[in-house]
């Protein structure tokens, strides 16, 4: 295995490691924004946490870019791909952004939820899977636009028609009568 490769390799364990961090930590900041409701001091603190969750996440891009600069075919032992880790860690980062409007309204919501659909869309560009096209679904659906959303759940089915994602985009597609 050259340099180039072990480094990648590296590299890509440390990103794993940390999008498998977030994943969990999602959870928490889930239960954080929702108990924060209105109040400022909550609302406060789940700002804070998701910063530094998108903090982390912008990091795990960089170490899959760096990966990708050492070597571009690099995958770790189970298969898992420097693109695949970066794509999940895209999905999160929207999914932060996501959560950051609930308590807030307005331009603020709009503003957070557009954002999170440039880092969603980056990752199904840079992996497409079921359930990356599901979380694109919901925040397409949640800025008004259904034709983008109803795309995306049926790209989501066609995908891995017998996934949990595509049960529930079937479910989605047939309450808006598009299926």
């Amino acid at each position: 295995m050259t340099d180039g490769a072990q480094k990648a390799r590296l590299l890509l364990k440390m990103a794993l490691e940390q999008v498998v961090e977030v994943d969990q930590s999602m959870e928490q900041f889930d239960d954080e924004v929702e108990k924060a409701g209105k109040k400022l001091l909550g609302f406060v603190s789940a700002l804070r946490t998701g910063k530094d969750l998108e903090k982390r996440l912008s990091g795990v891009a960089q170490l899959c870019d760096e990966a990708r600069a050492a070597d571009p075919d690099a995958v770790l032992d189970d298969g898992t791909s420097g693109k695949h880790i970066r794509a999940r860690a895209l999905m999160l980062r929207g999914l932060v952004y996501v959560h950051a409007t609930a308590g807030r309204g307005g331009l603020a919501a709009k503003a957070d939820l557009r954002k999170a659909l440039e880092f969603m869309e980056e990752g199904v560009r840079e992996a497409p899977t079921a359930e990356a096209y599901w979380s694109l679904s919901q925040v397409q659906g949640r800025l008004g636009d259904r034709d983008a959303a109803i795309r995306s759940l049926r790209e989501c089915i066609s995908l891995d028609p017998n996934g949990r994602p595509a049960v529930e985009a079937a479910k989605q597609l047939r309450s808006l009568g598009a299926l």
